[in-house]
């Protein structure tokens, strides 16, 4: 399997840092679509997730649905923890790239 650039950096990021930490924000319906998600670094974009995942090259793992509060109680839209991780399949995928 020949994985991308953007694949490789992220799965080569995990590999060295662990899971990769995401929010999962789901919206009112009609607004930008049903849900969203918003990774909180920079190594990975949602399309370059969704490959991933389909492959089994990572694992998306969620908490339950929390509603947080602004600074004056006000409950923002609600939300879910998403933690990505490599799985042994990615492993040998970059292993395989890399040799």
């Amino acid at each position: 399997m020949k994985i991308s650039d953007a694949q490789f950096g992220a799965l080569l990021n995990m590999k060295e840092n662990g899971p990769i930490s995401a929010i999962e924000v789901r919206g009112p319906i009609g607004m930008d679509g049903k849900r969203k998600a918003k990774l909180e670094c920079n190594v990975m974009n949602i399309a370059t997730l969704n490959r991933l995942h389909a492959e089994g090259l990572v694992t998306v793992s969620r908490t339950p649905m929390t509603r947080s509060r602004n600074a004056v109680g006000k409950p923002g839209k609600p939300r879910t923890r998403l933690e990505i991780a490599i799985t042994d399949k990615g492993v040998r995928a970059l292993a395989a790239e890399m040799a």
